[in-house]
């Protein structure tokens, strides 16, 4: 295993950044692998090309590391620029300076492995082209611009390969990182890895100004372009505040990223004018005026803006209200858009008092209804003579009045006696109804023959004097009623339940209930009932209605009915 001409990797410098670490340790695998090709060939001896082939491929995984390296010092020198020089900056320069020296010394070698290892034979992989304009002559080959660089690839011919070599292209970038570098220590002298970084990549210092030197003029193009490239420039966003100094291949991309460049505020459609600095645009969103925020209370959909929240929140249909009757003694808190039809069933609200058509102008709450009726000075009262017979119902204001006039009052009896009364006292001391007071004393109070005629007057006139039902004759001046039926009530009621007994008698005389159908027949009303069921106007259902017939047909036009269905099926 042949290993003397694989040129030795600088130690992996620890870094805080993930995708520079993930490159390394590709870059060290790859090497590993390096380290294992057999170079020799068949016979023993050493291959030319298999050994040219594995010097530039770890000449390939340097500048990998290379890459990763310059990626991260351009970070970390971005980083150090917004802030302050101190203790802890110089400490990040001199790691930025161990940096740039591991990428010296990574460059250094790998442009001499490339120098060396780089074969004329065309390579067997790659027909040759036959074009003149790419053919082998020298003369003919297409002069190199951007726009025909090609991918460094060990597998593309070297002859053929129309592109600047990446080598140089790093070797630049780490150049210029190192003139910022240099630029960043003002007047304090740079870490000596630095300097032994820029002795290597031939950037120069001056000891005594302590500033980068300038380069030598020279009138060469490429030299011109490398001094104005390495000259410092402020930021576009100075005037802000921004104190970085980039050459001008990097400031352009900085001021696209610059933390103190103005933006537009997210929220400029909704009103906001305002245009922060980058730094500063986090803070201005989380404060921002116009901003949407969330509804103070819970349920609410609408995200109004910041400004304008105090007025949504005081017509938010989810605000928390008092009832509509608090007054009345309601202490719930509820919705505003509730609020109604919690009012409308609310036990505080107002109703009218049920004795309101009798001229109550109070409106008690619904708990307390029932209590005011039981107060309320329209509510209707029974006479105070009542367990004496009165049936009248009152206003509270009209009983007393109606006391002293009442005909179920108990006033005392006149006390007549007469010569053959049965009472021997001086007289009757019997308490009775007003209105009964004469009948009284013609009862009990006066002899049997000295008003005889007021007996038989009163006889003929009492209330309480039994008198014939009116129905007791119906059998006689109704020829309408069968004969088999009973004839005439029996019942004697008294003269003043006349009327109510005749409502209520069984032998009254009703109509039939098919009345409306067609039926005209009156009868007695305990014979109603048997009637009805037999009578030829009851509703009877269609012998039909299986085929669809839904009449209900007297039951005396039943058979017509059906012979008429039975003719128009026929």
């Amino acid at each position: 295993m042949a290993t003397s001409g694989t040129p030795s990797l600088s130690p992996r410098s620890p870094s805080r950044n993930l995708f520079e670490v993930k490159r390394l340790f590709s870059a060290s695998s790859d090497e590993r692998r390096l380290r294992c090709l057999d170079t020799s060939n068949d016979s023993g001896q050493l291959d030319e090309r298999q050994l040219a082939m594995l010097k530039t491929r770890a000449a390939s995984s340097r500048l990998s590391q290379c890459k990763a390296k310059i990626t991260a010092v351009a970070m970390r020198m971005d980083q150090l620029q917004r802030r302050p020089m101190g203790s802890a900056v110089q400490k990040d320069l001199e790691e930025v300076g161990r940096f740039l020296l591991e990428i010296a010394l990574l460059l250094s070698s790998a442009v001499t492995d490339r120098s060396t290892s780089r074969s004329r034979t065309p390579s067997p992989r790659r027909r040759q082209p036959e074009s003149p304009r790419f053919g082998a002559s020298n003369s003919l080959r297409e002069i190199w611009s951007p726009n025909s660089a090609r991918s460094l690839s060990p597998r593309r011919d070297p002859c053929v390969t129309m592109r600047v070599p990446e080598e140089a292209l790093l070797t630049k970038r780490a150049q210029n990182l190192m003139l910022w570098a240099l630029g960043s220590y003002g007047a304090a002298a740079p870490s000596a890895q630095l300097l032994e970084a820029c002795e290597l990549l031939d950037v120069g210092w001056h000891p005594v100004a302590k500033r980068p030197k300038p380069p030598p003029v020279v009138t060469t193009a490429p030299m011109a372009r490398r001094r104005m490239e390495a000259r410092a420039v402020h930021c576009p966003h100075s005037k802000h505040g921004c104190p970085m100094q980039r050459p001008p291949c990097f400031i352009e991309q900085h001021a696209l990223n610059c933390e103190f460049r103005p933006v537009s505020c997210p929220y400029r459609k909704s009103g906001c004018r305002q245009q922060p600095l980058a730094y500063e645009e986090q803070d201005h969103i989380e404060n921002c005026e116009f901003r949407p925020v969330k509804c103070r209370y819970d349920g609410c959909k609408v995200m109004p803006i910041a400004n304008l929240q105090a007025e949504h929140a005081a017509e938010c249909h989810y605000r928390p209200v008092p009832c509509l009757h608090r007054e009345r003694g309601c202490q719930e808190i509820i919705v505003a858009y509730q609020r109604m039809s919690h009012g409308d069933k609310c036990e505080f609200r107002p109703v009218p008092c049920r004795y309101a058509d009798r001229g109550c102008q109070v409106q008690p709450s619904k708990n307390q209804e029932k209590t005011h009726a039981t107060t309320c000075d329209f509510r209707p009262v029974q006479c105070q003579h009542a367990k004496r017979g009165c049936q009248e119902l009152l206003f509270i204001q009209e009983a007393e009045s109606h006391a002293d006039i009442c005909d179920f009052r108990p006033v005392p009896c006149l006390g007549l006696r007469w010569d053959l009364c049965p009472f021997e006292a001086d007289g009757c001391e019997a308490t009775v109804n007003a209105a009964d007071r004469d009948a009284w004393q013609l009862k009990f109070c006066c002899a049997s023959g000295s008003l005889r005629c007021a007996k038989d007057m009163h006889r003929n006139s009492c209330a309480f004097r039994p008198v014939p039902c009116p129905f007791q004759a119906l059998g006689m001046s109704r020829p309408s009623i069968s004969i088999g039926q009973v004839v005439g009530c029996k019942m004697e009621p008294c003269y003043r339940d006349k009327t109510s007994h005749a409502k209520s008698c069984k032998y009254r005389p009703v109509f039939c209930k098919y009345k409306q159908r067609g039926c005209t027949q009156q009868l007695s009303f305990f014979n109603s009932a048997r009637h009805a069921s037999g009578c030829g106007y009851w509703p009877v259902p269609c012998s039909f209605e299986a085929r669809g017939c839904e009449k209900r047909i007297n039951a005396r036009e039943l058979e017509q009915h059906c012979e008429s269905n039975l003719a128009m099926i026929g």
